[in-house]
């Protein structure tokens, strides 16, 4: 029993981890995206936490002159 509950831990923690090497991917994916869209945006705008997705779309916000719905509007259509 104790090797079962030990495997389905394991099993749990690897699909975390790929979930988030998936969300890490398609956040380098929209970060060169917006960084070819818009020149001027460097990395530290964009760099990623995705708990404080707010922090970025404030940054991007500042750097780009756009409302947060116009920002959110960009990163959706990517």
């Amino acid at each position: 029993m104790a090797k079962a509950q030990s495997l389905f831990y394991e099993i749990k923690k690897l699909k975390k981890m790929k979930k988030e090497q998936q969300q890490e991917e398609k956040w380098t994916e929209t970060k060169n995206k917006l960084k070819n869209k818009f020149a001027l945006l460097s990395e530290n705008d964009l760099i990623n936490d995705i708990e404080k997705q707010d922090v970025i779309i404030g940054r991007l916000q500042k750097v780009l002159g756009k409302s947060k719905e116009e920002i959110e509007k960009i990163i959706s259509e990517f």
